[in-house]
């Protein structure tokens, strides 16, 4: 990297510390809030921190997370006295920018010294404002770790810079969800591709990048077969069923691209037949089989942003350098290839100007939680108005979301060690007593119900104080039949058994005091029905959460 630094101009070293710089401040004016999921991570880091082990239930093991890298890192923010809603964020942005340090470094080493600045900071430049990545640095997972690891890893076996380097970061990828070990795998065509000599060399390669991945692999399995006696996390087993949905959310997620999956795939392609580009181009094509192999594999679980794949995120911003590259530089591509460039590019721009309009499904929107739109409408709204100090503290302020106040209306009003079956136990866990006992009713926290499901006679042998459950609220965004039932289906028909009707009655209603969310919490009470239901009301205000959650639309 310090060659890297001596060899470019004054100008390009500048545009890059502003490329990294940049990073934070977009971070805070573009911040939308932090995923259910998240808190789930959040609870086993808190409890791993203060010394109760990587369990989310105080005494039972159980691993309900997927990320055990992630909640290590997290712990690690705990002890430097970091909140995680916090750390969390900030620690994408770190891996954000060691992406980028990678990029600039393999676009100086894949390019010719003729070739122009603007070209080798191209990929820094796309991690920066890939509208994904960004949304993912914002949700608290281990979303934006994991692409950027698999594209460092790629870009430092094509660039030479070193197997262990690369195996070490294929090792994180390992490390980081359950799937990682196929996402690193699968750049072994990449190193073997960047051996000199014979077949066995090329193999030789390739089975020295991988040891670290495997090797990190095998010592989470043994790791996790020793603490949780299951080989794989209660998460994989509960949500294993695949869906042919899978082929629909990828094409709307080209779509939502603008086209540019393609454009980078047929980069890759044509990069293979040039040596500069030969490595990294079987690297992007490798990144885009294994991402689409995963998710025919999984089924529909992209439900926020298309996380489970994105590492293919960063194989179209590799992919989309290539084929720009190689039309800067004139190098095979014809005129056609070109027009297709240019029309891609004014695609993308127009669909990047829709504004998110609730309650609408459309294939270019893509997921109405993450629409790809949404950081160039939150910067053009400071643009207008630029309040500083209300973005940095809505920055750091607390969540308000009606998830996170019925943790905190559990832990006030509940019995400290009360055991509470949930159907949303990210936020309602995390915000809940540290010592109220959490029944996951979708089995994320349990390995019977992730194998078996919430049966009834299971959720009766197991016999909770309490339901807490998140429900219909009304019936103007749902069917009317549904208002006031649990929003889950399985949940559904679990509360509309006789025999859990005769146990468990609803005694309060948690009623959010804003008119946006359509959905409430429901608290079910062990034993007879002694008072009607009451109706308590919790969070912000409409104009509050309007202010402090949702795209905001100013005159």
């Amino acid at each position: 990297m310090r060659a890297t630094w001596q060899a470019a101009s004054t100008i390009e070293r500048a545009t890059f510390l502003f490329l990294i710089v940049a990073s934070y401040p977009l971070a805070i004016i573009t911040y939308n809030h932090l995923g259910e999921d998240a808190y789930i991570s959040f609870r086993y880091a808190r409890n791993f921190a203060e010394g109760h082990g990587l369990v989310f239930n105080i005494g039972h093991r159980e691993e309900g997370y997927s990320n055990l890298l992630w909640v290590i890192i997290l712990a690690a923010g705990k002890f430097i006295g970091i909140s995680f809603e916090v750390f969390s964020r900030l620690a994408s942005l770190i891996f954000i920018s060691m992406g980028m340090c990678a990029a600039w470094w393999g676009g100086r080493r894949l390019l010719a010294e003729d070739a122009p600045a603007w070209l080798r900071l191209w990929p820094a430049a796309g991690l920066l404002l890939h509208p994904l990545l960004r949304y993912h640095s914002d949700r608290g997972l281990e979303t934006v770790a994991i692409a950027v690891c698999v594209g460092i890893s790629a870009l430092v076996l094509a660039g030479g810079g070193g197997l262990w380097i690369a195996g070490s970061f294929g090792a994180m990828v390992a490390l980081l969800r359950p799937e990682g070990i196929g996402f690193a795998l699968c750049l072994v065509p990449v190193a073997m591709a960047t051996a000199s000599g014979d077949w066995r060399a090329r193999v030789m390669q390739g089975l020295r990048y991988a040891a670290l991945p495997l090797g990190a692999f095998a010592t989470q399995m043994i790791f996790r077969k020793l603490y949780y006696d299951a080989w794989l996390p209660n998460t994989v087993v509960a949500k294993r069923h695949g869906d042919p949905g899978a082929w629909r959310d990828l094409a709307t997620w080209v779509l939502s691209s603008g086209g540019l999956p393609i454009v980078a795939a047929l980069g890759a392609l044509r990069g293979i037949i040039l040596e500069r580009f030969r490595a990294l181009s079987i690297g992007v094509l490798c990144i885009f089989i294994a991402s689409i192999a995963f998710q025919l594999f999984a089924g529909k679980l992209i439900n926020e942003g298309w996380r489970y794949i994105s590492p293919a995120f960063v194989a179209t911003i590799f992919g989309t350098w290539i084929f720009v590259g190689i039309i800067a530089n004139r190098l095979h591509f014809n005129a056609a290839a070109k027009l297709l460039g240019g029309l891609t590019i004014v695609l993308t721009a127009v669909l990047f100007s829709q504004k998110p309009e609730p309650g609408k499904d459309r294939w270019f929107e893509g997921n109405r939680d993450a629409l790809r739109s949404r950081m160039h409408v939150r910067f053009l709204e400071f643009v207008r108005r630029p309040e500083l100090g209300f973005y940095w503290s809505w920055y750091f302020g607390k969540e308000c979301f009606i998830n996170a106040e019925a943790g905190r209306w559990a832990r006030a009003n509940l019995p400290p060690k009360a055991t509470i079956a949930g159907d949303q136990l990210g936020q309602l866990g995390y915000f809940g007593g540290e010592e109220q006992q959490f029944l996951d009713l979708l089995g994320l926290m349990d390995k019977r119900i992730a194998r078996f499901g919430a049966t009834p006679e299971e959720i009766i042998a197991r016999n909770p104080e309490y339901f807490v459950l998140f429900c219909f609220a009304d019936d103007v965004f749902w069917p009317r039949d549904l208002r006031g039932k649990p929003m889950v289906a399985s949940v559904r028909d679990l509360m509309a058994h006789p025999e859990i009707q005769a146990r468990w009655h609803p005694a309060v209603v948690l009623e959010s005091r804003e008119t946006l969310t359509h959905a409430n919490f429901t608290v079910w009470e062990r034993g007879p029905a002694e008072d009607p239901t009451r109706v308590e009301p919790i969070g912000l205000t409409t104009a509050e959460f309007e202010r402090r959650w949702r795209v905001l639309e100013r005159e």
